[in-house]
């Protein structure tokens, strides 16, 4: 447990150090840096240390074997100048003399190494010198003669000088050795300890590195793990939970900006939730009106469907349990739609007893959040009608049209639950759009009724123009005929007034007669009466048969007639006469309103069609004319009308006989530039 809590409280402790992460890494790379660092200075020491002991062995080995050669040359040359005070030669005591002397020298180099036994060596150099000036003198003894003497010197001073200086020798060795089996000692300990130290600082430099990593580590780790689990509960949905980072670097603030970025998404979240709601609510109230609107559309003859259609949506769509439509009959209030468990239907007295009633008396909307509180003061009719069927909350809406209640929606609950706003405002909707099925009804009987009245005057009217066409042209075609016979047999005998006279009246009657031709046409037209009969033949003849025809009427020499018609046209199958009274009805409108320039018509094979296009050069129309050339009695202004004659028939008869062969007609102009008249027909017309 100890350990658990001490390895959470030390990312804990780094993560709370007010430094950035950069800084932290840093530091902790610096501290195993200088760890390593200290790590190999330790190192160092110890080498070192090892190295000056090894080098003090070595000099202690120099020294032993300086001292074991200085102990074997004294031997030698003790025993050598025993020797040679024995032989009494004198060569062989130069030799012995010069021996010691070269033993001073030795003696004198042996004091670099021997440092530490000065005064060790002080007395053998003491006894030395005493043993070479008692080897002199007993030397000089023996030269002068004096053997015995020079024997007795030997024994009584030199052998213990020598001995003594042998004691000496073993004394330096033993010294020596005794100094380096320490020093071996010391160095073994030395390198223990050293071996320890590094051990433990390289220990402690890893446990050091290890306890910083970790500490380092789990304080980026650990947020980042808490991060990353949040993401995942965020990319969930889940928004509302926190996370608490007690990092004091970026880690804390990312922490910190990701909790307000999740109380951010989690609050957008609600309001996109509630949006999402309040529009599924909008989008089910959208859906519900427009399924009204199309009842609506699809019986505009029946009421029924659509009163239906708003009972049930009213219910559904504001959560109640019964739904009914009110409407006025006289001085009763009558039940004529409904939705979910009512009665059978009954009618009743139209007074403010009834929360319906009301609403149509008052033409305001009626709320009533508990009606048991107010039955007996407000309305004391229902209080038999409530206990038999549960009701507790109430509201109802006129139908307002104009300001005038024709009816009411009452929809009930049968507990108390309010309603609320929107579904107060959505129950208005609901009655509008009662209102509005219950006019179209209305209106629509009306136009049905209107529609009718018009097609009766409209046959009044075609059989009308028909018979007084028929009656008059009887008595113009004779008028014509008698005129015509008239000239032609008063050649030259007739007063030119009245040949002239005589011509004006043939015109006129010729006039007349294709008004009437025309008004008859429109009447066979308007009454189904005209048909189409459908032969093969040539577009060429046709369009050279208008042509030749119209061609009389252009002005004199200012205005030419261009026929343009596309080669490899192939026969068409339609009705010719109709076909060629569209084009004379055309040209005829082209040279009338032309004064100089050129009328072209043209003829062409377009998308398996035939195109004929009547194009001018005349005065033109406005914009505003073009919208209502097709009309009939209409022309495209009246001063055109007062300097150029016509009816205003033409171009609407020229339309319906377009119609009737399955073609289109369509015009452009341009005032001042003239017109274009572009007219497509089937080549083969089923008949």
């Amino acid at each position: 447990m100890r350990s658990d809590s001490l390895l959470q409280i030390l990312p804990r402790i780094v993560a709370r150090v007010p430094a950035k992460v950069h800084a932290k890494l840093l530091i902790a790379f610096l501290a195993i840096t200088a760890l390593l660092i200290a790590l190999g200075a330790v190192g160092l020491q110890a080498l070192s240390d090892t190295n000056r002991r090894a080098k003090d062995l070595v000099e202690l080995q120099r020294k032993i074997a300086a001292y074991r050669q200085l102990q074997h040359d004294t031997t030698a040359q003790l025993y050598s100048v025993a020797s040679a005070l024995l032989v009494h030669e004198e060569r062989t005591l130069e030799a012995t003399l010069r021996q010691l002397n070269q033993f001073g020298y030795d003696l004198d180099r042996l004091q670099f190494v021997a440092k530490d036994e000065v005064e060790l060596l002080g007395q053998v150099r003491k006894d030395y010198e005493r043993f070479i000036q008692v080897v002199s003198q007993s030397v000089e003894l023996i030269r002068g003669g004096k053997i015995e003497a020079g024997n007795q010197l030997q024994i009584t001073q030199a052998n213990p000088l020598a001995e003594r200086l042998e004691r000496l020798m073993n004394q330096l060795v033993n010294r020596a050795e005794a100094d380096m089996v320490a020093s071996i000692e010391a160095s073994d300990a030395a390198y223990t300890h050293s071996r320890r130290i590094v051990i433990g600082f390289a220990v402690g430099s890893i446990a050091l590195a290890l306890v910083l990593g970790y500490a380092i580590s789990w304080s980026v780790v650990g947020p980042v793990q808490q991060m990353d689990a949040r993401f995942e509960e965020i990319a969930a949905g889940n928004f509302s939970h926190s996370i608490a980072v007690p990092n004091r670097d970026e880690l804390g603030t990312l922490a910190a900006n990701l909790n307000r970025m999740s109380d951010e998404l989690g609050r957008l979240y609600q309001q996109i939730e509630t949006r999402n709601r309040e529009l599924g609510e909008s989008l089910e109230q959208q859906t519900a009106t427009s399924d009204i609107l199309g009842v609506i559309a699809s019986s505009p003859t029946e009421i029924q469907p659509v009163l239906d259609a708003v009972a049930a949506s009213a219910a559904r769509l504001c959560d109640a349990s019964d739904a009914q439509i009110l409407l006025v009959s006289g001085d009763s209030v009558q039940r004529v739609a409904a939705f979910g468990e009512l009665p059978a239907v009954q009618n009743t007295r139209l007074n403010r007893g009834w929360p319906g009633s009301r609403a149509i008396i008052d033409r305001e909307t009626i709320h009533i959040h508990d009606i048991t509180t107010v039955l007996e003061t407000e309305f004391p009719e229902v209080t038999e009608f409530q206990a038999r069927w549960g009701h507790r909350t109430v509201l109802a809406t006129p139908l307002l049209r104009e300001g005038v209640a024709s009816g009411a929606i009452l929809i009930r609950r049968k507990e108390i639950r309010p309603f609320t706003d929107k579904q107060i405002a959505l129950l208005k909707t609901f009655a509008a759009q009662a209102v509005i099925a219950i006019d179209n009804v209305r209106l629509f009987q009306e136009l049905q009724k209107t529609n009718t009245q018009l097609d009766i005057a409209n046959r009044h009217k075609s059989d009308f123009l028909a018979r007084v066409s028929h009656d008059l042209r009887t008595p113009l075609n004779s008028i014509i005929g008698f005129t015509r016979i008239v000239l032609r047999r008063m050649e030259g005998k007739l007063p030119d007034l009245q040949k002239d006279n005589l011509q004006k009246v043939l015109i006129s009657g010729e006039h007349l007669l294709g008004l009437i031709n025309t008004l008859l046409d429109l009447a066979k037209i308007e009454s189904g009466r005209m048909e189409v009969i459908a032969e093969s033949f040539r577009v060429e003849d046709a369009i050279h048969m208008a042509a030749t025809t119209v061609e009389p009427l252009l002005k004199d020499g200012h205005v030419r007639l261009v026929r343009d018609i596309a080669p490899g046209l192939p026969p068409i199958k339609t009705d010719r006469d109709k076909l060629k009274q569209i084009l004379l009805n055309l040209l005829s409108n082209a040279a009338k309103f032309t004064e100089q320039g050129e009328i072209r018509i043209s003829a062409a094979q377009e998308n398996g069609a035939l195109k004929l296009a009547v194009a001018d050069t005349g005065i033109g129309m406005n914009p505003e004319a073009l919208e209502h050339i097709f009309e009939e009695f209409q022309q495209a202004e009246k001063t055109t009308a007062s300097k150029y004659g016509g009816t205003g028939l033409g171009l609407a008869i020229v339309k319906k006989l377009v119609s009737l062969m399955g073609g289109d007609i369509a015009v452009e102009s341009e005032v001042g530039k003239g017109s274009i008249f572009t007219i497509t027909i089937p080549i083969n017309l089923k008949g």
